[in-house]
């Protein structure tokens, strides 16, 4: 079994996505130990009900007919917004008088959108809303909320495949809840968490290069 830090990329040409990574080298190859791991880890990586490691949430829209609901500064993600790994800001945002009725999400939560764009997460650091498109799990203290997050992404084809065929796409709460993931130890996934996260933050810094480099050459 090959060591995962033989594999730390050095951040040159680095644009490989997380999700393949995951993929290849850290998820199961005999579906209960990962090709590639820490060489302090030996257990068996253990399937888990999304239910059954922390509480989940199906976001809802505030009636529009009442503008004291909007124009807050409290983040209300749909997807739309949700463009990378970290939520920060959102095209709407809620007042306490609209997150009173909005379905309210804890800090440290992932948010998985279940309606139409499957595929788009995110991490919500902060309290905040979201639309129903959306379903949230906010992970209890044996799991890893960076580790989650990698996790959902890798298994954007089982989450399309459990949505069904024809017509939009739909994975409701109970569907959501149901999905069955590989998890490892804590100090597992905390590893693991800090792995790719350092992958993020090469490629963030790639794309912020290659965005310098455009603005300097339409310059000339």
């Amino acid at each position: 079994m090959e060591n995962i830090e033989n594999k730390v990329p050095n951040g040159e040409n680095q644009d490989t996505q997380n999700s393949s990574f995951f993929s290849e080298n850290v998820s199961s190859s005999n579906g209960l130990e990962p090709k590639l791991r820490y060489s302090e880890f030996s257990k068996d990586w253990q399937l888990k009900k999304l239910e059954n490691i922390g509480q989940i949430y199906t976001g809802n829209t505030p009636s529009t007919k009442y503008k004291e609901y909007y124009n807050g500064d409290i983040l209300w993600v749909t997807p739309t917004d949700i463009d990378g790994k970290e939520i920060i800001k959102t095209a709407k945002q809620l007042t306490p008088e609209g997150y009173s009725v909005a379905r309210k999400i804890p800090a440290n939560s992932v948010l998985a959108t279940c309606i139409a764009s499957i595929g788009k997460n995110c991490i919500l650091r902060i309290k905040g809303s979201c639309n129903q498109q959306i379903n949230a799990i906010t992970p209890n203290n044996q799991y890893n909320l960076d580790f989650l997050y990698y996790n959902v992404c890798f298994n954007e084809c089982l989450m399309h495949e459990k949505a069904g065929k024809g017509g939009m796409e739909i994975l409701n709460k109970t569907a959501f809840s149901n999905l069955e993931f590989y998890f490892p130890s804590l100090d597992e996934q905390q590893k693991i968490a800090e792995f790719l996260s350092l992958i993020d933050q090469r490629i963030e810094k790639q794309h912020q290069l290659v965005e310098a480099l455009k603005k300097y050459k339409r310059g000339l």
